[in-house]
């Protein structure tokens, strides 16, 4: 929970093989959110959809429904059957602090270590800090340990995913342990009474005292539009510098919230080291387009991936909105930089769900694959309204989904996208203005950065999405990045602003695309001196124009109403990539993959690997693509394997200085180019 050990973005770890830590039983693991034997449907017909895996579920209330007595009969039944079937399991651990079972919740709240909102009531979910919850924690983990050692030596059980889905609302995050913590945390920021008083706009005072702003979050899943936060100040705020303090309290909380991830899966790999660990990090979607989602639940990917030491596998949420497969990528890119496995849960069309079809769960296979992806797992077998692949999808519609994630991992297995330049995600939490019933507002445009973002995936640029928090903490570094794009970023911390100096003085390529810091993340003016930067190119703000209209939908099932938006214009598309181009070019930049002359719906990544660069290409039009060429520029390899749509095809190439020229075969959903081994 201290920020000042938490290691500096620019200190990546190493590039791993995708299959560092997958078992080879379960290779590669595509399969389905399970919730069997809980919900028993179409369980005879699982093996015959091809799947290498099941994530299956370990609640503890059925584990241990009284205290001290532990039943296994269930886990027996989903080895059994995954035995039979000839596939392996990832077991989600549910024994977060809201997975308590009701005889715990008991205990905590009779020890008084039950979290609380913000007028002070128990919300019945223990603290984190509670040592009640964590003793009971801890001897359910032993007893699962002690029985898999026993029930399981074969490892039908190949993963641990240590948590169900993690968030930490408002209504959480007020119990006298977490501020106590709270006021530590601020004493390494700030160092005396002082100085958070000079920042916080307050009257000094003993840090131990210190009251956190009180924020609630009211009515999220119901907000129908970009610009209605629904987030209120439930009581008075004593200074003048509320963003400032609700700036430190959502920063707090997302450290918290990923050193909580990383501490399960310590204590699971504590009692049984041998099988790796999978992160189930949910509402981390919303970091792209829902950014009061992201506030609310207080998970950040990014800074997951980057601390959590004891998870070996990044697991994320990341569902399709309405064909839309822009979470998807953008979730990958945001996390992908810190060189861990990564698996997409909950792949599914969350508006829609299983009625959006078999194209639509195709690109968004191949888009998850694309960016990064090592692992798919579907939502859901059968168990959830809306969201049953089973049986509301004939089973070679199924099979032939799986079928598709299995092979095109195999085709990129040792390959990983190589993005030479970066987009700044300009997520900062929403403030509530003064008084209970004023909405709250953003001061950077959530609008802007979805719009650049799918601006840069028609011209096929290949992106890292990085936060500003991992700007501050030297997430840039000009040789890793040519180029860098700030959609609207209004407000820049002092921290992010100097590493955003310090990246153009290192020679990297700055391009802002809309506002650029007014002021600081506290709401402090920002001097035009303070602010210029030398070198920055300055474009118009096309993504606001890339997504012109926004609103919320849910149709489907029981997740919070996603933002659509209208596709842009192919005039606002051409002339926003002419103008990015021109400025790259101007800077003697050219880009190392180019898709010249095919549909703009075609979106194509550069990947690497040890024989050379690669292509991953995919069509999200309705119709096949047709004609076109794609340019590799950089190492190029001595020959080259095609594939359209996972079928080996003959493409003609040329040599053109130090690029070479492939002439695109038709494919209706993906083009695959690699390096002959």
């Amino acid at each position: 929970m201290n920020a000042s050990r938490i290691p500096s973005a620019s200190r990546l770890v190493p590039l791993v093989l995708l299959t560092a830590c997958l078992p080879a039983a379960a290779d590669p693991p595509v399969g389905f959110i399970w919730h069997y034997p809980f919900v028993d449907v179409g369980t005879d017909l699982v093996a015959d959809s091809g799947v290498a895996m099941m994530m299956a579920r370990a609640p503890w209330a059925v584990i241990e429904p009284e205290e001290g007595r532990f039943e296994f009969d269930a886990l027996e039944r989903q080895l059994s059957v995954a035995r039979e079937g000839g596939f392996v399991l990832a077991l989600i651990l549910e024994c977060n602090p809201f997975c308590a079972p009701p005889w715990l919740r008991e205990r905590v709240a009779e020890a008084g270590e039950i979290t609380r909102g913000t007028g002070g009531h128990p919300s019945g979910i223990p603290s984190t800090r509670s040592p009640v919850f964590l003793d009971a924690q801890e001897r359910l983990l032993l007893a699962l340990a002690e029985f898999l050692a026993r029930a399981d030596p074969q490892h039908t059980i190949a993963w641990y995913v240590p948590g169900i889905e993690w968030w930490f609302p408002p209504e959480y995050r007020y119990a006298e342990a977490e501020v106590a913590e709270f006021r530590q945390w601020l004493t390494t920021r700030y160092g005396s009474p002082e100085a958070l008083a000079a920042a916080w706009g307050t009257e000094p005072t003993e840090l131990s005292l210190v009251q956190p702003p009180f924020i609630d979050g009211v009515d999220l899943w119901n907000a129908d539009g970009m610009e209605r936060r629904a987030y209120v100040l439930s009581r008075p705020f004593a200074g003048s510098g509320l963003v400032a303090a609700a700036r430190d309290w959502h920063r707090y909380w997302s450290e918290l919230a990923a050193s909580e991830v990383d501490a399960l899966a310590r204590r699971t790999a504590r009692v049984d080291p041998s099988r790796p660990r999978v992160s189930f990090l949910t509402l981390t979607w919303a970091h792209l387009a829902e950014w009061d989602y992201a506030q609310w639940s207080a998970v950040d990917p990014a800074l997951t991936a980057r601390t959590a030491n004891h998870v070996d596998i990044i697991g994320m949420q990341l569902p399709v909105a309405g064909g839309d497969t822009q979470r998807i990528t953008g979730g990958l890119d945001l996390a992908r930089k810190y060189g861990k496995p990564l698996w997409v849960l909950d792949l599914l069309d969350f508006a829609d769900g299983v009625k959006a079809g078999p194209m639509t769960m195709e690109r968004a296979t191949h888009a998850a694959v694309q960016h990064g992806a090592s692992g798919l797992v579907y939502c859901c077998w059968n168990g959830a309204e809306d969201f049953n692949f089973h049986p509301d999808w004939p089973l070679d519609e199924i099979r032939g989904m799986i079928t598709s994630g299995q092979r095109a991992l195999e085709l990129v297995d040792g390959l990983r996208p190589a993005p030479r330049a970066a987009i700044v995600d300009p997520f900062l939490p929403a403030t509530p203005g003064v008084g209970p019933a004023t909405r709250a507002s953003a001061p950077n445009r959530v609008d802007s950065f979805i719009g650049w973002y799918r601006l840069l995936e028609y011209g096929s640029h290949t992106v890292d999405v990085v936060t500003l928090d991992e700007v501050a903490d030297g997430g840039l570094d000009a040789e890793r990045y040519d180029w860098v794009l700030l959609p609207d970023c209004a407000a820049i911390g002092r921290q992010a602003l100097e590493g955003l100096r310090r990246y153009a003085e290192e020679d990297g390529t700055l391009i802002s695309g809309g506002r650029f810091a007014v002021s600081d993340d506290a709401g402090r003016h920002t001097p035009p001196t303070a602010r210029s930067i030398g070198g920055m190119v300055s474009l118009p703000d096309y993504g606001r124009r890339a997504a012109p209209r926004t609103w919320r939908r849910g149709d489907a099932g029981d997740t919070p109403p996603m933002t659509m938006w209208d596709p842009p214009s192919i005039g606002v598309v051409e002339q926003a990539l002419r103008r990015l181009e021109r400025a790259l070019a101007n800077a003697g930049l050219e880009p190392p993959l180019s898709v010249i002359g095919a549909p703009p719906e075609v979106r194509g990544v550069r990947l690497e690997g040890p024989s050379g660069p690669a292509a991953y290409l995919v069509n999200h039009g309705d119709q096949s693509a047709q004609g076109g060429k794609l340019i590799l520029r950089e190492g190029p390899a001595r020959s080259y394997e095609a594939y359209a749509d996972l079928i080996p095809v003959s493409v003609s190439w040329r040599r053109r200085g130090g690029a070479i020229e492939f002439d695109l075969p038709a494919f209706r959903t993906s083009f695959i180019l690699r390096p002959t081994p």
